[in-house]
């Protein structure tokens, strides 16, 4: 059973107004994530649809990333995402797949398939249009391991469809690196 980060409806929502993404940023926090879980002989899986396999590309770009990373989803579809993460009941409830709750169970869904000890998942609108809930640059990301989770929103704004999915990248490692740390909610 996991703990949410704080609940739904006060959950962490964070604005981010950033300078141009330094790709360096997303190879530096990919390699600390996979030292740290090297170092404490854990492994991660990862859910990704907004970010369309970035995050797995990151991680698996560190050299030893074999011996940590279990594997990763790409579920673009609202359907996928019902079919290997369970999480049909929260689309249907949400109304839309960019939701705090389907990026939990995409989360839990995916930790549980892989049998890892800490999964990832993103979920969100890149742009270049949003919908009729949520503006472009909303993002989801939720972290689970060991000691609980963190469920987060993002409202990455004034960048461009790449700006928005690499701020997403940074933010996903980011907050797996918390969470491999036990900085979560407990």
């Amino acid at each position: 059973m996991y703990t949410i980060y704080a609940t739904f409806s006060e959950m962490m929502r964070c604005t981010v107004k950033t300078q141009p993404m330094n790709v360096n940023d997303i190879a530096q926090l990919a390699r600390e994530l996979v030292r740290i879980l090297n170092e404490k002989q854990l492994k991660i899986a990862v859910a990704e649809s907004l970010t369309g396999g970035l995050i797995t590309a990151a991680i698996t770009g560190v050299s030893g990333a074999s011996k940590v990373f279990e594997g990763g989803l790409c579920s673009y579809s609202e359907r996928v995402k019902a079919t290997f993460f369970h999480v049909g009941p929260q689309l249907k409830k949400a109304g839309t797949a960019v939701d705090c709750k389907v990026a939990l169970g995409m989360a839990e869904g995916v930790k549980k398939l892989m049998d890892s000890g800490i999964a990832i998942a993103t979920t969100g609108l890149a742009g270049p249009e949003g919908d009729d809930i949520h503006p472009v640059g909303t993002v989801f990301i939720a972290a689970t391991g060991p000691e609980g989770c963190q469920v987060k929103e993002f409202h990455f704004t004034g960048l461009d469809r790449e700006g928005v999915r690499n701020e997403a990248v940074k933010a996903a490692l980011q907050m797996a690196l918390d969470v491999a740390n036990g900085r979560t909610a407990k």
